[in-house]
């Protein structure tokens, strides 16, 4: 299962890689399309406006079909994605991609999850999210360094690379991966299917019901945190352009804070999760994103942009094991993908309107008021997430009840 583990670290790395290789030449790749400076938000926005529809969807049949043959699925679909984004002579394609990459990644990534905390079970759980998360952190790494520097010769050629990792890893997955469910488990879901429009409107309630459970504030701080790093997403390019650097050097600004970030998740995340705990490591994270946001604007030359994005990228690199593991601790087996698939609902729904009103501050104003408004929404969502916070430092002493809390 180990040797397995690997395909599964091949989707979180392509669920991310599509999003994140067009970032750091997004301006020119639109250009070239055809399209304006306020479509850049749009491209991205779509593809999280679609995921919020399916990601509870195919997360639904991740847990009644099984992981496996979604997740072969769902490697075909990003092929066709990335081919599109490849072989686009004008925006209608570049939004049909985005369309079809909509229609996989959360989902994907949330029945990637659940296949890991299958395997890994019990106090490992923790480890093996830190690791999916630095397979994403690669996925926002490689891509996005080999766009800045390919887009120079070819703008499309990083997208025909990535549509043949993903239809090659697809085919890999028929002959090599198991099922981590247990048989009996997917034989009694397949026998309780529903047809698609109920397996939609019950997984939506189910996602809405987590709402008054202890997973719900999770999902509220998950939207926070997406909704303001929208605005980060499509302002750095913007902001480097504007000081004079070049879409490589852009490029590699993206890849040195991912790098950094899978570098943590590695090597520290684990450690910083028992020592410090899951909700310290969420609000350290959302205090140090208001603290770099607002130096953003002010930096000058490619090193400063280059240290100011690493410092942001270390400080905020555990929030995102922290609540996924929290979540998944809290439910049980059988609905691993469903509640992995809310996570990447609420997050989805901050990326739709991140990007395009991150791009329309912009536009209006300048860089500097588009960082300010996001620090501002990250200083608010601190302030919110402080009281789960408390409640479970109250549980760890004793003073509360664990059902009064998350975990």
């Amino acid at each position: 299962m180990k040797k397995q583990m690997w395909l599964i670290y091949i989707v979180a790395f392509m669920c991310v890689a599509g999003y994140t290789a067009a970032l750091p030449v997004m301006p020119a790749f639109v250009k070239a399309k055809g399209g304006s400076i306020s479509e850049i938000g749009l491209v991205l926005g779509l593809v999280a406006l679609i995921s919020v529809v399916t990601a509870p969807i195919v997360g639904y049949y991740g847990d009644r079909l099984g992981r496996r043959p979604v997740l072969i699925a769902s490697m075909f679909g990003f092929g066709v994605w990335y081919g599109l984004f490849a072989l686009a002579p004008s925006m209608p394609l570049v939004y049909l991609g985005a369309f079809i990459g909509g229609l996989f990644v959360a989902g994907a990534m949330s029945v990637a999850t659940a296949y890991a905390a299958d395997t890994a079970g019990g106090e490992k759980t923790g480890g093996v999210i830190a690791k999916m998360q630095a397979a994403q952190m690669v996925g926002a790494l490689l891509p996005p360094l080999a766009t800045g520097y390919l887009a120079e010769i070819n703008i499309d050629l990083p997208f025909v690379a990535l549509a043949a990792i993903a239809i090659v890893t697809g085919i890999l997955m028929i002959f090599l991966l198991g099922e981590s469910l247990p048989p009996e488990v997917v034989a009694e879901g397949r026998k309780s299917q529903m047809s698609p429009i109920t397996a939609t409107t019950q997984s939506f309630a189910k996602i809405f019901s987590y709402l008054k459970t202890p997973v719900g504030p999770l999902l509220l701080i998950a939207l926070m945190i997406a909704f303001p790093t929208g605005f980060f997403q499509v302002a750095l390019p913007l902001l480097t352009g504007k000081a004079g650097l070049s879409t490589g050097d852009t490029g590699l600004i993206f890849s040195m804070g991912t790098l950094s970030i899978v570098l943590v998740n590695v090597f520290l995340v684990e450690w910083l999760l028992k020592k410090i705990g899951y909700w310290a490591n969420i609000l350290i994270g959302m205090i140090a994103a208001v603290v770099f946001y607002i130096a953003l604007p002010f930096c000058g030359s490619f090193w400063a942009f280059m240290i100011i994005n690493l410092l942001l990228s270390i400080t905020t690199s555990s929030m995102r094991p922290a609540q996924i593991t929290l979540i998944a601790r809290q439910v049980e087996a059988t609905e691993q993908s469903v509640a992995q698939s809310a996570y990447n609902q609420w997050t989805a729904i901050g990326n739709i309107f991140g990007p395009p009103l991150g791009t329309a501050l912009y536009s209006a104003f300048n860089g500097l008021i588009t960082m300010v408004v996001a620090a501002v929404l990250f200083l608010i969502g601190a302030g919110y997430a402080f009281n789960p916070s408390r409640k479970a430092q109250q549980i760890a002493a004793g003073k509360i009840t664990e059902s009064a809390s998350p975990r």
